[in-house]
C-alpha cells in the first residue's frame, strides 16, 4: 500500500484534512448538544471562522505529513510498530497543538499590542502577552500530545480496517509479496 514517497501523499492528506474536520464537528457537537451552538455561531464571523478553520487545517496538515514521512522515511512498505506511531503522533500533536495556538495567539496578540501601542499600557501588554504565550504554549503543547494520542488510535484503527478490507477483497495472487509478508505476519 504504501511504497514509495508519493503513496504517503495520500495518508498525509486524507489524515491531515480529517483531523481538522473532526474536531470541528466535534465542538460543534458538543455546542449543539449543550444548547449553546446557535449563541456561539452567531457571534462568529464567517471570515474569522474560514481563517481559524484554515489555520488549524494547514497546522494539522504540515504536522500531519512530518509524521507520516518519519514512519515512512526509506519509502518501503511496512506496517509500522504501534509503539512508533504513538510517539511518533505524541510528538507531531504536541507540536501542532503549539504551531496552532502560537499562530492564533501570535496574531490576536499582535492585533492587541498595535492597539495598546497608541496608549501608555504597551510595556504591561507586551509583558503580558509574552507570559500568557508561554503559558498558552506549554498547555497547547500538553492538549496537543493528547489529541496526538487519540488520533493515533483512531489513524492505527482505520489503517489496520484498510488493510484488512485490501485483503479481504484483492485476490490473493495479485497481492504483492511483500505486502502479504507484512499482513500475515
Amino acid at each position: 500500500m504504501v511504497n514509495s514517497l508519493r503513496s504517503t501523499r495520500l495518508l498525509e492528506w486524507c489524515f491531515g484534512t480529517f483531523h481538522p474536520a473532526f474536531l470541528v464537528l466535534a465542538a460543534f457537537l458538543l455546542l449543539y448538544a449543550t444548547g449553546n451552538a446557535g449563541a456561539v455561531l452567531g457571534a462568529l464571523n464567517t471570515l474569522l471562522g474560514v481563517g481559524v478553520f484554515a489555520l488549524l487545517w494547514a497546522t494539522t496538515w504540515w504536522s500531519t505529513q512530518r509524521a507520516v514521512r518519519g514512519l515512512y522515511e526509506n519509502g518501503q512498505f511496512f506496517i509500522p510498530a504501534f509503539g512508533d506511531m504513538l510517539s511518533v503522533g505524541v510528538k507531531w500533536g504536541a507540536v501542532n497543538g503549539a504551531l496552532f495556538f502560537l499562530f492564533l495567539f501570535g496574531g490576536i496578540g499582535l492585533f492587541g499590542l498595535a492597539f495598546s501601542a497608541q496608549t501608555s499600557q504597551f510595556g504591561a501588554a507586551a509583558v503580558f502577552f509574552l507570559f500568557a504565550g508561554c503559558i498558552g504554549a506549554i498547555f497547547a503543547l500538553m492538549l496537543g500530545a493528547v489529541f496526538g494520542i487519540v488520533f493515533t488510535l483512531v489513524d492505527a484503527a482505520l489503517v489496520g480496517l484498510a488493510f484488512f478490507f485490501y485483503w479481504l477483497c484483492v485476490p490473493r495472487e495479485t497481492v504483492p509479496a511483500d505486502i502479504a509478508q507484512e499482513v500475515t505476519r
